[in-house]
């Protein structure tokens, strides 16, 4: 039997697999933080198709994009017995994620550039946004974090929404490790390491993460005026 693959990117980022003979049972992406499940149909000619999204729903969010890391792509059949996927994909690039395959194994990362990946990359984007120039005006807006990225919670997440309700005239950037991290209404992500998030930092006139606001005690208004120096983000 044989078995084709494809990542497509429009209309939305999925894993398509095409093959010959009797048809799985299931199709699954079981990654460590999320996983993915859809159930092949006949394609008619005696082939068999399968698409599997690259995206997910978790915690009650609405579907986001998968969590970046190592999936095993696992075709089951009725008496439980796993084929093999003798199938390569060259990594494609979408907005919201990249991903190759290599056999039974999916790789998801962030969607950045990646002549950003490096070291090298990095430092480069450091200088870029970190020189200034004396006198240069900052932007009306707030940079937050939460536990390295992987989750938009905690004190933070409280100073935001207070920080939306009294001045709703504020840009919120949260920094996030990829796209699959929810983060609140009307908040933009910026991925860690990209462009995007270099300029946010650099450029906002405060932060706030667990470690400038602390976890306990205070109102979220109070901490907000803590995190954010008066006459700087502006309502």
């Amino acid at each position: 039997m044989t078995i084709t693959a494809r990542i497509d990117i429009d209309p939305a980022p999925a894993l398509v697999l095409h093959g010959d003979g009797t048809a799985p049972a299931a199709a699954e992406l079981v990654g460590r933080r999320a996983r993915v499940a859809a159930t092949p149909q006949d394609a008619g000619a005696g082939q068999w198709s399968v698409e599997l999204p690259l995206s997910a729903a978790r915690w009650g969010s609405p579907p986001l994009p998968l969590p970046s890391g190592a999936y095993e792509v696992r075709l089951t059949d009725a008496d439980g017995a796993v084929r093999e996927v003798p199938a390569t994909v060259p990594e494609a690039a979408a907005a919201t994620l990249r991903a190759r395959l290599d056999g039974d194994r999916l790789t998801v990362r962030p969607p950045i550039d990646p002549a950003y990946d490096s070291g090298e990359g990095q430092a480069a984007l450091e200088r870029r946004y970190a020189t200034r120039p004396p006198g240069a005006e900052l932007e009306n807006a707030v940079f937050f974090e939460s536990f390295y990225g992987r989750n938009a919670s905690c004190n933070p997440r409280a100073i935001d929404r207070e920080l939306a309700r009294v001045a709703p005239g504020v840009t919120r950037y949260w920094s996030v490790v990829d796209l699959s991290v929810a983060v609140p209404e009307g908040a933009i992500p910026v991925i860690e390491g990209s462009p995007q998030w270099w300029r946010a930092r650099e450029s906002t006139t405060c932060s706030a993460s667990p470690s400038t606001t602390g976890c306990v005690g205070g109102t979220p208004a109070g901490r907000a005026r803590s995190c954010c120096r008066p006459g700087t983000a502006r309502p």
